[in-house]
C-alpha cells in the first residue's frame, strides 16, 4: 500500500510530543555540556543547562515549522509529496 503525504497541518506539529522530545534531547544535549565549562555554584550551572536546553527545544521546532511551512508551499504549488510504501505483514 502506497501512502503520500501531502499537506501536514502545522499545529499537529507544534501540539504533539515533538516539542518534548526536543526538549529532552536538548537536556541531554546541555548536561554533555555542562562538563566543559566550569561554574561558580551548582544553581548557576543548573540554570544554564535549563537556559540551553528550551532554546535548543525552541530552535529545532523553529526550524521544523519553517522546513515544514516550506514543504506545504512546495506540495500547493504541485510537488509530488514524500510517498512511503507499507506493506502488511501477516
Amino acid at each position: 500500500m502506497k501512502i503520500e503525504l501531502k499537506s501536514v497541518p502545522l499545529s499537529s506539529l507544534v501540539f504533539s510530543v515533538y516539542p518534548i522530545a526536543c526538549f529532552a534531547i536538548g537536556i541531554v544535549y546541555s548536561i554533555i555540556n555542562a562538563f566543559y565549562t566550569t561554574y561558580a555554584t551548582v544553581s548557576a550551572m543548573l540554570t544554564q543547562v535549563m537556559l540551553m536546553s528550551v532554546a535548543y527545544m525552541f530552535m529545532l521546532v523553529f526550524a521544523s515549522v519553517i522546513f515544514m511551512m516550506i514543504y506545504n508551499l512546495l506540495c500547493s504549488m504541485g510537488m509530488k509529496g514524500i510517498v512511503l510504501n507499507v506493506e502488511d505483514k501477516q
